[in-house]
């Protein structure tokens, strides 16, 4: 009888032993799936921080090529103010001699001719 009870006891003492390696398979399974988890959070948290920095990057370019385009624009029209202060000025200079040269011109035909 006592060879019955240990072999019923070898047998309960094995589905234990099973039940709890079951019990052990499904918490490492649970794990690794936890850790694949944060590992794929992971990897995307660090795809999102490279796409992040590229955008930044990027914003960086375009205010700098922005700046350089103001500045091209800002130089252009400096140039064409100072064009058109110098074609005032050359207007005006043609203007004055035009004027004197009108005058000098009234004056002769206002200048009684001497008689011959």
């Amino acid at each position: 009888m006592k060879c019955n009870s240990y072999h019923g006891s070898q047998g309960a003492s094995e589905r234990d032993m099973e039940k709890k390696l079951s019990q052990m398979s499904a918490r490492l399974d649970k794990i690794e799936e936890s850790q694949k988890k944060h590992m794929e959070g992971q990897r995307t948290k660090q795809e999102e921080e490279k796409v992040h920095g590229r955008i930044s990057k990027l914003e960086l370019q375009m205010t700098e090529d922005m700046k350089e385009m103001k500045a091209e624009v800002d130089a252009g029209f400096t140039a064409i103010y100072e064009s058109i202060g110098s074609l005032r000025q050359v207007l005006e200079a043609k203007m004055k001699l035009d004027k004197d040269q009108l005058q000098k011109q009234i004056q002769q035909m206002q200048k009684p001719e001497a008689p011959m």
